[in-house]
């Protein structure tokens, strides 16, 4: 179950960039499951749109490499 779940946010965080968006902040209080168990993403306060500079708010931690790198350079995604 874990691994479909992992697999399941994987799969969220890839549409969300087919779109054009950045999560910004996918951790274990993000990532909720519904009674189908499918994984949902919440909280996007901290997320950003593909090209745009990114803030430094949201988990450090949790943060994709390509946002950490950004956050760090005060550059875009």
């Amino acid at each position: 179950a874990l691994v479909r779940g992992l697999g399941d946010v994987y799969k969220r965080q890839a549409e969300l960039h087919t779109i054009g968006i950045i999560h910004g902040d996918v951790n274990s209080q993000n990532a909720m499951v519904n009674d189908a168990f499918e994984v949902k993403l919440i909280d996007f306060d901290n997320s950003s749109y593909i090209g745009k500079k990114v803030s430094a708010a949201g988990n450090f931690d949790f943060c994709s490499e390509e946002m950490r790198l950004a956050i760090q350079r005060n550059k875009k995604i």
